[in-house]
This record gives C-alpha cells, sequence and structure tokens, in this order.
C-alpha cells in the first residue's frame, strides 16, 4: 500500500448474508477493501444464514423487527441510532451500503461519515416493476 493513501475504516452493511447476487458482490467488495483498509461488515440480525464466511469482523444491529405500522417505524428508528453507534463506535470514515433497506440506515446516519451506495442494474431479463430500465433511471 502506498504512504499516501491512508488506512480507512470502512462499514459495509447489509440486511443479511444469504445466497444471492447483492450478497456475493457485498462479500467480493469486503475482500478486496480489506487488503487496504479496516473492514466491519454489518447485517440486521445475527440469526440469519451467512451464505459467504468473512475474515472481517462481522457485527448485527440485532434490533427485532416490529409488527404493525408503529412498531416498524420503532425499529427502523432504533436500526438508524444503532448504525449511527456503530459508525462512532469504530470511527468508520466510509459506509458502503447495499440494498434499498441499508441505504436508508446509511444515509439517516450519516454523520460524519461519507456514505455510498452499491447497487447493480439489472438485466433485461430481470422483473421489475418498472420494467428491465428501471436500474439504468437510479444509475443516471
Amino acid at each position: 500500500m502506498s504512504a499516501s493513501v491512508p488506512r480507512k475504516n470502512i462499514l459495509l452493511l447489509i440486511p443479511q448474508l444469504t445466497y444471492g447476487g447483492a450478497e456475493r458482490v457485498f462479500h467480493d467488495h469486503g475482500q478486496e477493501l480489506a487488503r487496504q483498509h479496516r473492514v466491519i461488515e454489518c447485517v440486521f440480525d445475527s440469526g440469519t444464514e451467512v451464505a459467504f464466511p468473512t475474515q472481517n469482523q462481522l457485527v448485527a444491529l440485532d434490533v427485532p423487527a416490529g409488527s404493525g405500522i408503529v412498531g416498524k417505524l420503532g425499529t427502523f428508528i432504533k436500526r438508524v441510532q444503532r448504525v449511527k453507534a456503530l459508525k462512532r463506535e469504530h470511527k468508520i470514515d466510509v459506509c458502503i451500503s447495499h440494498l434499498e433497506g441499508a441505504d436508508y440506515l446509511n444515509l439517516l446516519s450519516k454523520g460524519p461519515s461519507r456514505c455510498c451506495s452499491a447497487f447493480t442494474i439489472p438485466s433485461a431479463t430481470t422483473p421489475t416493476s418498472a420494467g428491465p430500465w428501471a436500474g439504468c433511471a437510479a444509475a443516471c
């Protein structure tokens, strides 16, 4: 690693690490970034299966899901607070979120760290409510 590039504290955020394309990208990002930076991987719930094991520190928000509108709102607020606390605790420089739920938590818990969202553009064969070009509009 070059002396001109300081080692960063990076938080990767995703709802779960089950088998899926976004989860695989998350895993690959973690492995590559860990070559030059300190990477902490975060999932919403420690009770879910981890399909892609990691050598990085893995933490969980472990805020139980709520039921009903009030319960879900309370869960969401607690998760935002937990992510904000993780960013402070680990002195996070950059947080990279994967998938929509994690993106919301990342943006609302911002603090002094930089926020990034990783996403893939669906293929023409991927069914979406807005058609095959929905991801392209989000990328522009």
